[in-house]
């Protein structure tokens, strides 16, 4: 499992939340204005989304199953299949045996479903109805002094401002903004899917909450951000925190 300390250069940013008439409101908890989890989640998915499509290879699998059902009765319950596909594919036959009844005989076409989410390095990280995702995010607080900006709606298509569409918006000047991440331990084809990501994020930045087109945008520090691998072995050897920038070389991916 790794634990990745995460800073932000962020100049400005509003996380919407309710409204009073014209009035646009920055979400806080209490006195303190925050981006949810919820929020980094849905940005951090949306640039994995981008960079790794949706389609996984179900080849081998799909073979096995047929090698099963040629070498068994071709009605063997399903918790015979997932002992083999376990064996190649481990953890599926555990998420297979958890969502469906062990004692059915295999459907091929509902364990394509599981299995194509499974073996997608988007829905492994980020999660599917059919198991949890990899990665926690944390709130984050965002210190900085808090303004009010005016601002009007513009016409798309005419390129003008709209008429009576002035508005005055909440917004926080953070300069940047850390947030926590942890990544349990993932096949490779996801690792990758994960150091593309922060490559995007420190390479090209990402747009975050509302107003992504002015100066709401996130761009990553992998100086200031930080990486520490946690497991029993790190603990008794006194494992720190690395740069994220050296994490990257170490991985061959910087």
């Amino acid at each position: 499992m790794n634990v990745f300390d995460l800073v932000f250069k962020l100049d400005e940013v509003r996380i919407g939340t309710n409204s009073e008439g014209n009035f646009l409101e920055a979400l806080k908890y209490g006195q303190m204005y925050v981006i949810p989890f919820s929020t980094w989640k849905g940005v951090f998915r949306s640039v994995t989304e981008m960079l790794e499509g949706s389609q996984a290879n179900l080849d081998d699998l799909l073979k096995t199953i047929d090698q099963l059902n040629e070498t068994g009765t071709g009605k063997d319950p399903i918790w015979r299949v997932t002992e083999e596909i376990e064996r190649k594919f481990p953890g599926l036959g555990g998420v297979l045996r958890d969502v469906l009844n062990p004692e059915e005989t295999v459907n091929k076409e509902t364990i394509r479903e599981i299995a194509e989410a499974y073996l997608n390095p988007v829905y492994r990280l980020y999660g599917h109805q059919s198991f949890s995702g990899a990665l926690i995010f944390s709130d984050s607080v965002l210190q900085g002094v808090r303004g009010v900006m005016t601002r009007t709606s513009i016409d798309r298509k005419t390129g003008k401002a709209k008429e009576d569409m002035l508005f005055s918006e909440e917004v926080v000047y953070p300069g940047n903004v850390r947030v926590r991440v942890v990544l349990h331990d993932v096949p490779d084809f996801a690792m990758k899917a994960w150091i593309g990501t922060l490559k995007f994020m420190e390479e090209v930045g990402v747009g975050i909450g509302s107003g992504q087109s002015r100066r709401s945008w996130a761009v990553l520090d992998d100086e200031d951000s930080r990486v520490a691998r946690i497991s029993l072995r790190a603990i008794l050897d006194g494992g720190s925190w690395v740069s994220l920038r050296d994490w990257l070389k170490a991985t061959g991916k910087g």
